[in-house]
């Protein structure tokens, strides 16, 4: 996930600095997939381990 942020950052950075930034929505999905696919191993984790 971090690795994900980090090359977002760059790809903006880059982005703004040539005055051409444009919103990219695959890399905010990927993000969100992987934040979401942590929280459901987690649920499922703490719901066996009872």
């Amino acid at each position: 996930m971090g690795l994900l942020a980090f090359i977002r950052y760059k790809k903006v950075e880059k982005q703004i600095d040539e005055d051409t930034w444009q919103p990219s929505s695959i890399l905010d999905v990927l993000l969100t997939l992987s934040v979401l696919a942590v929280g459901i191993f987690l649920v499922v984790c703490l719901i066996y381990s009872i």
